[in-house]
């Protein structure tokens, strides 16, 4: 039968084990698909946000973001906001092993890999759900963080000269920056992984692949399609690389729709 398990969720749900997190306001549910199974495991204490809900191994692990006013405010008046207040914390399941292990401004984009969430603070962090574990992974600002799908990140990072292309395995010893683009114009930010191969376009007209090694980061279509030269919405799906092309930037005027499923192995879109 169908039953009701919660009056108000928040953007996700995500299973971990024999379990399924939501979010219900400011608090943190679990539930086995039963009514009974279904129980609070911890009350956000007014926070602004518990998302997003990301799964690592065996365990959960959220950002709790708090907003506070900078001192009480007089009657009538709205509260003068401090910065965001946001906590790392864990959880398997229970009041008791739902902990907070590290306070730091945390922030997206969040990718797991290799059993460790990878997230922005500053620079680039990774935690294993301990605090001990929640650590420095390498002192690069990720503007935009993919995983290959093989133990690499790659990533758009904003530095003096403009955006750099890095690669990282999630050590500072193997992060290391790929390419440079001076003109943050040209750029098109997404990227999408097709067998272990980055792909991602510019505002040239160009298609770009990246193995994580400097010379094989390069480009692989030049135009892709001269009358319609703009890339991008570049997207992996089901083995295939899938991208748009458009005659001007954001996607306005004509536009036409490309797939490739041997785009990794051959290195074009031909």
């Amino acid at each position: 039968g169908t039953a009701q398990l919660a009056e108000r969720l928040g953007s996700g749900a995500v299973a971990v084990r024999d379990q399924v997190f939501f979010a219900s306001g400011d608090q943190l549910w679990s539930t086995d698909g039963t009514p009974e199974g279904t129980a609070l495991v911890q009350a956000g204490h007014s926070a602004y946000s518990i998302e997003p809900l990301l799964p690592v191994g065996s365990t959960l692990l959220f950002p709790l973001t708090y907003r506070r006013c900078s001192s009480p405010p007089p009657p009538g008046i709205i509260c003068e906001l401090v910065p965001d207040t946001t906590e790392l914390w864990r959880s398997d399941g229970t009041p008791e092993t739902t902990v907070q292990i590290a306070e730091m401004p945390i922030d997206g984009p969040y990718v797991v890999m290799n059993g460790m969430l990878f997230f922005q603070s500053g620079m680039l962090w990774r935690s294993d759900g301990t605090a001990a574990g929640t650590t420095l992974a390498a002192p690069i600002w990720p503007y935009t963080l993919v995983s290959d799908g093989r133990g690499r990140l790659f990533a758009w990072v904003r530095d003096i000269s403009g955006f750099a292309l890095w690669t990282s395995d999630g050590t500072a010893e193997g992060t290391v920056p790929l390419l440079q683009q001076t003109d943050s114009y040209r750029l098109r930010f997404e990227m999408a992984p097709v067998r272990g191969v980055m792909f991602f376009g510019d505002t040239d007209g160009t298609l770009w692949r990246s193995d994580g090694t400097t010379e094989g980061t390069r480009p692989v279509a030049i135009p892709v399609d001269p009358d319609t030269p703009y890339v991008a919405g570049v997207q992996a799906h089901q083995g295939a690389l899938v991208f748009t092309t458009s005659e001007y930037p954001a996607g306005a005027g004509r536009w036409k729709l490309w797939a490739r499923r041997d785009a990794a192995s051959r290195g074009g879109c031909g």
